[in-house]
């Protein structure tokens, strides 16, 4: 662990603090511009808006693509955390089938078609004189387009996150091999190639491209423009060529990064918060939880043998993005590798300019243990968070029952916080396992996702 850490252990990251204003917290997933990047997480995308509730201050209030079980609201508040107002949900909220997909009824899209609930939200905004500011999950020409309708149906001036334009940029996989050395940063082997998937020639154009990558491993990997937590991404091997192709259907056309798929040993990511005046700072390195290309948590503290030069590489990039209009919350995920002598490597693998996978865990470690410090208790110093893992029951509350002694309270040493409930009636659910021993953290981990399944423990 490096010495800042321990630092970090009882302060609130400035993205949390935000005391002298008031946060229209509106985390929508499907303003990204491809709003099929979540691959089959597609339908669910609007409902990762209630993660905001984890980022969210007292005096904040956060905007919801479908109510919240009171149950879990009260789970929220009773650790401290979450708006003390109740969010307010969008209108149009009665269509949730995974079968529609969600760019019909996207959070931004039903707020910036119907304006029902402004009216809803003026109280709140004629209720304080701090200065107000929009807090998305990332900048896009839809939430600038949100941040316009607020400013001139209230006559108010809104503090807008960051340039769209740029950030959309640095949120496509190709954005680090077109500008790679601009910044001068370790690229991993690859390439960029336009392609438009429903056609065979576009198909073996790209194949032929994915051969030049595959001598070094064996195996290569083809990153769409957008992707979350490797949804966007496929791994091939020489006898591939046809699963590629029927990959390739399911995507959208635009730019592909195709690069040789190196076997790691380790997949840190970095996150920095670049302020309003374009200052960015530290908050966090953790250990990527990875199968393969797919993302499936965090873990802290990071592992890492590279923990000073990922530092100075993630600052220099952190700085190159700021002075281009980007701000906020930045993710800079990277892989280390060994050589056939058995020496390290890191590499550089891309940008998400986002609120990302590791932000929410984030955030929720660094409140508890803020709450905690307030207390007199000693930090939790291990964490780990598991991404949508699979649960039989379709509601917070139903579960409740079954986990509650496994949850997470400030009188106990150790527990579990679910942070992404939304898509329970999907069967998924995503949490963050917390404690002073990372043993103790594993073994929490497994017994809630066991609980969560109905299996025996």
């Amino acid at each position: 662990m490096p010495a800042s850490a321990l630092d970090k252990e009882h302060a609130l990251p400035p993205f949390l603090q935000q005391s002298g204003v008031r946060q229209l917290l509106v985390h929508d997933t499907s303003t990204m511009d491809n709003p099929g990047y979540l691959g089959p997480f597609t339908y669910s995308q609007h409902l990762f808006a209630e993660r905001a509730l984890w980022v969210a201050n007292p005096q904040d209030m956060v905007m919801l693509a479908k109510p919240v079980e009171d149950a879990y609201l009260a789970f929220v508040r009773n650790l401290g955390c979450g708006p003390e107002l109740a969010p307010i949900v969008a209108p149009n909220d009665q269509c949730f089938d995974k079968d529609i997909p969600s760019s019909a009824h996207g959070l931004t899209k039903r707020l910036l078609d119907d304006h029902t609930w402004l009216e809803q939200l003026r109280p709140w905004i004629n209720a304080g004189h701090q200065p107000l500011h929009l807090s998305t999950f990332c900048a896009t020409d839809a939430s600038l387009k949100l941040a316009h309708l607020l400013e001139q149906t209230f006559d108010c001036v809104l503090h807008h996150p960051g340039d769209p334009q740029t950030t959309t940029q640095a949120n496509k996989k190709c954005f680090v091999k077109n500008k790679i050395r601009h910044i001068r940063e370790l690229a991993m082997p690859g390439e960029v190639i336009a392609v438009k998937p429903n056609s065979t020639t576009e198909s073996d154009k790209l194949w032929r491209v994915v051969e030049k990558y595959l001598p070094q491993t064996g195996r290569a990997i083809i990153r769409a423009s957008f992707s979350s937590g490797g949804q966007g991404n496929i791994i091939v091997d020489k006898t591939d060529k046809e699963n590629l192709r029927e990959w390739l259907t399911t995507q959208t056309p635009g730019n592909f990064l195709v690069e040789s798929y190196l076997r790691f040993n380790n997949t840190p990511n970095v996150q920095y918060w670049i302020d309003a005046h374009g200052h960015p700072q530290h908050l966090l390195t953790t250990d990527q939880r990875m199968n393969d290309a797919t993302y499936g948590g965090n873990r802290y503290p990071a592992r890492t043998r590279h923990h000073a030069q990922i530092d100075r590489s993630g600052l220099k990039m952190a700085q190159w993005l700021a002075r281009r209009g980007v701000r906020g919350i930045i993710g800079l995920d990277y892989v280390e590798t060994t050589d056939d002598n058995g020496q390290p490597h890191m590499q550089f693998v891309e940008v998400n300019a986002r609120y990302n996978g590791s932000t929410y865990p984030t955030a929720i470690w660094f409140r508890t243990n803020h709450i905690r410090h307030q207390s007199g208790l000693a930090p939790l110093k291990y964490w780990q968070s598991f991404r949508s893992v699979p649960t039989r029951y379709p509601s917070f509350t139903q579960a409740l029952p079954h986990i509650e002694d496994l949850l997470y309270q400030h009188n106990k040493e150790a527990g579990v916080i679910p942070y992404w409930t939304g898509a329970m009636p999907f069967g998924l659910v995503s949490c963050i396992s917390m404690g002073s021993d990372p043993e103790q953290v594993k073994s929490l981990e497994d017994e809630f996702k066991q609980r969560l399944t109905g299996a025996t423990v």
